[in-house]
């Protein structure tokens, strides 16, 4: 089964012939696109085993910049554009006949927020079943309730997915590779109200990616001695908020390692003011006060 009048929500079981599809449609925006295309990616639902999903393909296309010549090679190949006001942050092609859509085409920047967004989404609900599973059981309820309501359907998913695509960003970087920017050095006096915080760590952020609160992902930056301007490392851990809106980055140096204790030991001075558990790249998760008071 593939196509779906638009507008209305129908949902099936994941077919093996979506992936297939998938694959067909890459390659044939690729050959339309040419160098345009930095690269292809087929995600949505459709991509995920295991996961229902409305019958319509969703290809993310990620390009350097959103050059009109774009285009005119989609609607060359078949594509029809549907312009809106987000054209200048992602283009959307459809594929279909009439109200009838079979694909829908996403063109963004190459490593932007919004390709990292359909990739990290599709790349965190394969591997956490979960997650997958939550998803699927919400989207069902949700598609009894607006069959005929696209937009009240998507929007009723958007708590969820907000939440998701925030725990996928951090989890997509555990044990890679960063380069950091250093706003809050060693030495650093915060001063916030009547409280003032003074950093033992290299605090900074990823620029141009964004955590959970619409800022530039934080990282504590560990290994290093002495004041930073600008850090590289290696991601070590995860620091999960649960009663805060964002999560944060724990790197190290290449040549230091830190386990759950001594993350949560170099970073309490500033979660301890939260609901804050540690995941590490191997696999530990701990609390921060726990972490703290096992690890002394």
């Amino acid at each position: 089964m593939l196509g779906l009048e638009r507008g209305t929500v129908q949902l099936f079981v994941h077919e093996i012939a979506w992936d297939a599809l998938g694959a067909q449609y890459c390659a044939r925006i690729s050959a339309a696109l040419g160098d345009f295309a930095l690269a292809v990616e087929h995600v949505g639902s459709t991509s995920v085993s295991g996961l229902c999903a409305k019958p319509i393909i969703d290809i993310a296309v990620g390009v350097q910049s959103l050059d009109l010549q774009i285009v005119e090679r989609m609607e060359r190949a078949g594509f029809r554009h549907r312009p809106s006001h987000d054209d200048a942050h992602n283009m959307l092609f459809v594929d279909g006949e009439g109200e009838m859509r079979r694909a829908h085409i996403h063109v963004v920047i190459h490593m932007g927020m919004e390709w990292r967004n359909y990739v990290n989404f599709r790349d965190y609900l394969r591997t956490f079943e979960d997650v997958r599973q939550e998803y699927g059981a919400l989207k069902q309820s949700l598609a009894k309730q607006y069959a005929n309501d696209r937009v009240a359907y998507t929007d009723a998913k958007a708590d969820f997915i907000s939440y998701h695509l925030r725990k996928a960003m951090v989890w997509s970087y555990l044990g890679k590779h960063i380069e950091a920017e250093i706003d809050r050095p060693i030495g650093y006096l915060h001063v916030k109200g009547n409280k003032q915080l003074l950093y033992p760590v290299n605090y900074g952020y990823i620029p141009g990616v964004l955590g959970g609160d619409g800022e530039e992902l934080d990282v504590y930056c560990l290994g290093a001695e002495q004041p930073l301007e600008r850090f590289e490392g290696n991601v070590i851990a995860i620091v999960h908020r649960a009663d805060d809106v964002e999560d944060k980055l724990v790197a190290c140096v290449a040549d230091r390692d830190y386990d759950a204790h001594e993350i949560c030991c170099a970073i309490y001075f500033q979660e301890r003011f939260y609901d804050t558990t540690v995941q590490t790249v191997d696999g530990q998760i701990l609390h921060i006060s726990d972490g703290v008071e096992n690890g002394n």
